[in-house]
């Protein structure tokens, strides 16, 4: 880390600050939406266990559980394995920049899957998909509502801002650096090789 150029350490600071925040969000997030709930009071999973679930009863509800669940494979281990870098493990670090350029393909992911659910659920839910009459009130529940909020969305674009933003220069880090026309070999172990008298390069 002591090597590093103050942009690839702005970039580390940057995006473990966010995968952090945003694994202690969404962790909170699905607990509330998607875990917290007496499955028996809702008629989905009451009636038909086998079948449907109080969260994916509804396409649009599938849509947004599967985002959850994807969100929490992302930045959960993101966030851990970030707080491990800071041992200076050059392993460690390897993986972890390997990791969030990996993630690129998961949110390629959660972009098309989810949203083509979400179109589907135009036509496929109703309005007595997440609660039902119950006389002449509407107050009986069929699945849980699943609605859009402000934060989840400015969380989200936060992490493609901070995954997408950075990483050119936290890739730098670990990519081969070159002295004059010459590669100079990259190696695992993020160790400096002396290049000549007295210039030093990654």
């Amino acid at each position: 880390m002591e090597n590093w150029t103050d942009k690839e350490f702005g970039a580390w600071v940057m995006m473990g600050s966010v995968s952090f925040l945003s694994a202690m969000y969404w962790m909170q997030f699905y607990y509330y939406h998607f875990w917290w709930g007496y499955s028996a009071k809702y008629a989905a999973e009451k009636y038909d266990p086998t079948k449907w679930t109080m969260n994916t009863y509804g396409i649009w509800s599938l849509a947004e559980t599967i985002n959850a669940v994807l969100l929490l494979c992302q930045w959960v281990p993101t966030g851990l394995v970030w707080l491990l870098t800071m041992t200076n493990n050059s392993e460690i670090i390897y993986f972890w920049i390997s990791w969030v350029g990996w993630m690129h393909y998961v949110d390629m992911i959660r972009f098309v899957v989810p949203s083509i659910l979400k179109v589907v659920s135009f036509w496929a839910d109703s309005t007595t998909t997440s609660y039902s009459y119950k006389g002449l009130e509407k107050t009986y529940k069929v699945s849980k509502a699943h609605e859009l909020q402000y934060w989840d969305f400015a969380m989200e674009w936060m992490g493609f801002m901070a995954s997408f933003g950075v990483y050119m220069e936290l890739h730098s880090i670990i990519a081969p650096k070159y002295y004059g026309d010459q590669p100079v070999p990259h190696k695992r172990t993020l160790d400096v090789v002396a290049v000549g008298d007295d210039d030093l390069q990654w």
